[in-house]
């Protein structure tokens, strides 16, 4: 789903399908079912720990045009605030793709938020016991009807039994 991502290993451009919703319609279910909040904090989660999202963001970064007078050079055609505003496009672009991915593969409902907790928890990195910690916060920002609870005392447990173990 990301645009030029054709490049970078573990990330494929997918083209919407014929008869596949309208990604307004996608973003306005998910919004509903699991929250903004939710698709914001699992697209920085990605962008941390994920191998593929981090390769792409930091390949996004080197496409950057350097700013103004950079370390007093002169040489660069962009404004900081340009190379900010689009960086923070590049992340929006982030979110949307990975709120649209969310939508087409694991839906709105209870049992999609437990789809997705489990292929998270398969990844190598939910391995650790910050990245454990860091989905539990993610799947409690979900409405209590859709909540994987038991997959959040799961995780917990296996996070706060590795600390002690190693503590």
């Amino acid at each position: 789903l990301f645009e030029g991502a054709d490049d970078l290993p573990g990330l494929t451009w997918v083209p919407r399908p014929n008869g596949a919703p309208r990604p307004s319609t996608v973003f306005k279910e998910i919004e509903s079912s699991y929250g903004l909040r939710f698709v914001e904090y699992l697209s920085r989660l990605l962008l941390n720990y994920d191998p593929a999202s981090k390769v792409w963001w930091e390949q996004k970064a080197r496409e950057l045009p350097p700013p103004q007078g950079l370390l007093g050079t002169g040489i660069g055609g962009s404004t900081a605030e340009e190379v900010r505003l689009t960086r923070l496009g590049q992340y929006s672009d982030f979110v949307a793709a990975v709120e649209l991915s969310l939508g087409m593969n694991f839906g709105k409902d209870a049992a999609g938020a437990q789809r997705l907790l489990e292929a998270l928890k398969r990844q190598p990195y939910a391995r650790s016991v910050e990245v454990k910690k860091q989905l539990s916060i993610l799947f409690s920002f979900i409405d209590g009807r859709l909540q994987p609870t038991s997959g959040i005392k799961e995780l917990l447990t296996e996070a706060e039994n590795r600390t002690l173990a190693s503590g």
